[in-house]
């Protein structure tokens, strides 16, 4: 059985390495975002204030400490977006809550969607973690626009088409591919939505 004192320096040791742990999620989390780029480990552990030796220590790979990351960014989102939009409201009503809520959510994981989507293809954990995403929000588009698709004949077809309208992919592509302000992408997701799902 462990001394008070021995207790005491294991329990400060576990809490540096937490610390320490925290520190190179948050530095590559700011790095990411500082430079729309994946950053070398260099400059994460210079940010964080570690060794480079120490990154590897606390993560067994890069992709582990990636995925740290992106927990972290999920957990952030979820804190500044949830809940989502209701069902309440006229139809105009709902489309302006779903695009501005997506508006949100896209232009704050921008940077770190843009490298998760370039890995997902070699890591197996965040290609589900990305699908995981499109059925929550599927699920949040059948929720909100329920009324709507039970009244069409092809409702399965309508919820794909809004599904694409409002996916990731289509905001990347307005925002960066078209080079569209915040405000034009979401007119055009608006629009895109009103025509769509007005009768």
């Amino acid at each position: 059985m462990l001394d008070p004192d021995e207790k005491k320096d294991i329990d400060g040791r576990r809490a540096r390495s937490e610390r320490s742990k925290e520190s190179l999620v948050k530095a590559i989390l700011a790095l990411i975002r500082e430079n729309d780029r994946m950053p070398q480990i260099d400059e994460i552990a210079k940010r964080a204030g570690v060794s480079r030796r120490s990154v590897f220590r606390h993560f067994q790979d890069m992709e582990s400490l990636h995925l740290a990351a992106i927990d972290v960014q999920q957990g952030e989102v979820l804190r500044r977006y949830t809940p989502a939009p209701s069902a309440e409201g006229s139809l105009s009503q709902r489309i302006k809550k779903l695009v501005n809520h997506r508006k949100g959510v896209y232009e704050f994981i921008a940077p770190m969607r843009k490298i998760a989507e370039a890995m997902r293809a070699s890591s197996k954990v965040l290609d589900n973690n990305i699908k995981e995403g499109r059925l929550m929000f599927r699920a949040h588009v059948e929720m909100m626009f329920s009324k709507e698709l039970s009244n069409k004949s092809k409702p399965e077809v309508l919820l794909h088409a809004i599904e694409a309208a409002t996916s990731w992919k289509t905001w990347n592509e307005l925002r960066q591919e078209q080079n569209c302000s915040v405000k034009l992408a979401s007119q055009v997701m608006e629009l895109t939505l009103t025509k769509l799902l007005e009768k």
